[in-house]
């Protein structure tokens, strides 16, 4: 067995915990991968790659946009979107990118990039598969949960999780021939804000270790109400609407918000981003052309 087909079996594994996370945790992530793809004509064709439950899928094909592909390495995850039956979308299992160059105008890709086996070569192929003068959106976690990690103060239920620096990222771009336009940082609520603040001061505080030390058991936090039920696509345009699109480089709030997102373009004037599809990549795109076709046969 693979590395990666093992990796996605993994995946299967925690897909029915991780369809359950509640909308209002993650639409301001998805509106915030979205945001900035808004501009683009509703013929254009888009791939988003670590589709899940297909939440950005159907909210894409609710704004008007039908040439959209989903990409994603939990078959057990693709299975939900199947049976969801809201979306045309074609549906692709795979744990690389099998398209072929040039083959979208804009790739979106929500909190997946810290997931990846080799993110570098992944966001390489991202960069592959867009047209010149292409759009690339990724959100993923900030870095501060690396740090909360080693603190022993945040536990992942992902097979795999190694948030990145955002000055690396940015140079990987750079070097897949990616031109930065935008970055910065968000939460997906308002409790979120100066998490990491929050859980260095009750690690550090007194009496928790004074607690531990005697081993009382603490006061029990008062339940709070759950948070409240929403539709997922109106949910996550409500979030567009309120979400601003941030044009400026976020650098601190990159690494200490909640989450970050990136926005790259691929240059149209660079010669050598414009070269006629590889046998590679012409194969690549045949491959996927015949998993679309089955995804959607089957549903």
């Amino acid at each position: 067995m693979s590395e990666a087909h093992g990796l996605g079996n993994q995946w299967d594994a925690v897909a029915e915990e991780l369809t359950s996370i509640p909308l209002i945790l993650e639409r301001n992530r998805y509106a915030t991968a979205l945001k900035v793809l808004l501009g683009l004509d509703e013929n254009a064709r888009i791939l988003e790659v670590g589709c899940g439950a297909g939440r950005i899928l159907r909210t894409l094909e609710a704004l008007g946009y039908r040439n959209v592909v989903g990409l994603e390495i939990s078959q057990s995850r693709l299975n939900y979107v199947q049976q969801q039956g809201q979306t045309s979308a074609g549906l692709i299992c795979s744990d690389h990118v099998p398209f072929a160059d040039a083959s979208f105008d804009a790739v979106v890709s929500a909190a997946v990039i810290e997931h990846v086996v080799d993110p570098r070569a992944w966001l390489g192929e991202l960069a592959r598969v867009v047209r010149p003068g292409g759009i690339i959106s990724i959100t993923s976690d900030s870095y501060m949960w690396k740090w909360l990690k080693r603190l022993g103060m945040y536990k992942t239920i992902q097979p795999l999780d190694e948030a990145i620096w955002p000055g690396k990222l940015k140079r990987w771009a750079h070097e897949s021939g990616l031109e930065v336009s935008a970055y910065g940082g968000f939460t997906n609520v308002p409790d979120q804000e100066y998490y990491f603040l929050k859980q260095l001061k009750r690690w550090a505080s007194l009496r928790r270790r004074y607690y531990l030390w005697r081993g009382i058991r603490g006061r029990q936090h008062k339940p709070v109400p759950a948070y409240e039920y929403l539709q997922e696509v109106p949910g996550i345009t409500q979030a567009l609407e309120d979400q601003p699109l941030d044009s400026r480089r976020h650098f601190w709030s990159a690494i200490f918000s909640y989450e970050n997102y990136f926005y790259f373009r691929k240059p149209a004037r660079d010669q050598s981003l414009t070269t006629p599809t590889s046998a590679a990549g012409r194969a690549a795109g045949r491959a996927a052309g015949r998993s679309e076709k089955k995804y959607r046969a089957a549903a």
